[in-house]
């Protein structure tokens, strides 16, 4: 897939991004690398399905277990905490 100047200006509108310039022309620049990157993997070929799901059906991952710890452990982590909001412990958001 060729990138154009109007395929960076599509990509920006769609993800409510007001570029400069000069950040079109570097994104220009690193999406056609990264695209070009691509169609030299795509030009190898797969010989064989690499196949991820075990034959006999068994799962290799470990089962989720939950461990309990003990009163000193969690008021170390209660007290190690940045930031708390009463009795929660308080993260950073992710979203603006």
């Amino acid at each position: 897939m060729p990138v154009s100047k109007n395929l960076i200006d599509h990509l920006a509108d769609l993800a409510k991004l007001e570029l400069t310039a000069e950040e079109k022309r570097r994104y220009f620049k690193d999406l056609s690398s990264i695209l070009g990157y691509v169609e030299k993997i795509q030009a190898l070929g797969v010989k064989e399905e690499i196949n991820l799901i075990k034959e006999n059906g068994i799962d290799v991952w470990r089962k989720d277990e939950i461990k309990d710890c003990s009163v000193e452990e969690k008021e170390q982590i209660i007290k190690s905490f940045p930031e708390k909001e009463s009795a929660l412990l308080k993260v950073p958001g992710v979203f603006e």
